[in-house]
Formats: C-alpha cells, structure tokens, sequence
C-alpha cells in the first residue's frame, strides 16, 4: 500500500494501485482509496471489496493529482496485482476457464473455486457468487471483470 492520507471527512485511507477500464474501452491508471475493512479485522479493504459494495461510485486518484468519481456500472474490469488481494479469495481450487465476453474479447485465467458441500464446479460457483465484479486470477494479477459483460464461461482442461 502507498503513502497515507486523510479525506475530507478525516477518514484515515490508504492507496491501492489499478487500472481501470471502462465500458467505453477508456483506460483509467490511478488509486483506488482503500480503508479498514469490515470483513477482515484489522487489515485495509482490498479491491474486490470496493468494487463489491453496495455503492454506486468509487473515488479514482489519477496519476495527474486529480480525483474522479467512477460509477460502477460503467466499469468494464479493474486490474490489481495480485498481491493486493486478500488472501482468501486466493483459498479454493483453481480452476482455469476462458471467459467470453459480450463484444467477442476473450480472457484466460483462473476462478478460484471453494467447494461448498462437495460442490467444485464451475457452474456452482458462478450461481453462487452474486458480487458485481468476478475476479479472474493471472499469475501476478486479478482482473475483475462486470458480471453484466460475461456472455459465457468455459473450464480449460
């Protein structure tokens, strides 16, 4: 995480690097605004925890000083190197899937799957899983993706 800072409202935050691309295929470089978490006692918010909160916008420090406020629904993906992920996203089974998105792209990567009552499959966690943004895992980063652009997902053997 990177340097420390206070809002207007006094809320100690930190920075988280991304990159965001929007559904108008804009690609924004900047911080996401990240502070203590609610699901995981005294650690920061990581992204897939902003993005998947019920707010619609998200404050953006741009790389030029400015602050954007970005709505959510108008996110196509949002890449984090993966060591700014919370670590229990990471526990699961990998499994490797191509995902197909509305406008024909493509991506490759892992979903990390944890079986609940003996159930591992793709399919499961995909209706499982509600959040807004579905993380993709590479290697050195995750690629949250906007459920509403899947067309469909295939598991890679």
């Amino acid at each position: 995480m990177q340097q420390l800072l206070n809002n207007d409202y006094r809320i100690e935050k930190r920075r988280l690097p991304v990159a965001v691309t929007l559904m108008s295929g804009t690609r924004l470089d900047g911080e996401l605004f990240v502070q203590a978490s609610s699901h995981y006692h005294g650690e920061l918010e990581d992204a897939p925890e902003v993005l998947n909160a019920d707010d619609l916008f998200f404050p953006l420090a741009l790389r030029n000083g400015d602050t954007v406020l970005v709505a959510k629904e108008n996110v196509r993906s949002v890449a984090v190197a993966r060591h700014y992920v919370h670590e229990d996203e990471a526990l699961g089974i990998p499994t490797r899937v191509e995902v197909s998105l509305r406008d024909g792209e493509r991506l490759n990567g892992s979903l990390i799957i944890e079986p609940v009552n003996g159930r591992s499959r793709v399919l499961d966690f995909l209706n499982r899983r509600q959040e807004r943004f579905l993380p993709l895992f590479g290697r050195e980063s995750v690629l949250l993706i906007n459920r509403t652009l899947l067309e469909r997902v295939r598991p890679v053997t």
